[in-house]
């Protein structure tokens, strides 16, 4: 879920064709302290890292290529809420990428394909 509140209503069917409702239940979820999303996926000569943090921390984007080599590396200091970096990949070849963001304390990683 991308917000903390999730609302939940379900939808029922009976045997005779008659349909009901349950009433909404709303479940609150713990805001995780590092959230990532990439895009486009998959690239082209740009990727758009889109990072959610809980509090102040500094951040290392790094992009990875198949063989485990390092190809891309960026710091963010200070970084809090919402912050969208531009990743140029125009050098890059084609291929297969993991993109791992660190906190410190957690590391995301996730796929990206270069077309």
């Amino acid at each position: 879920p991308l917000s903390t509140i999730t609302y939940y209503r379900l939808k029922i069917n009976d045997l005779g064709g008659k349909t009901d409702y349950s009433k909404i239940i709303s479940l609150t979820l713990p805001q995780k302290g590092l959230t990532v999303k990439a895009f486009p996926n998959p690239m082209g000569n740009d990727l758009t890292v889109s990072i959610a943090t809980v509090k102040k921390s500094n951040i290392t984007i790094e992009l990875i290529d198949i063989l485990g080599r390092s190809v891309y590396r960026k710091k963010a200091f200070d970084t809090e809420g919402i912050v969208t970096v531009p990743v140029s990949t125009q050098y890059l070849p084609i291929g297969t990428y993991f993109l791992k963001v660190s906190d410190g304390q957690t590391a995301l990683q996730q796929k990206v394909i270069k077309n």
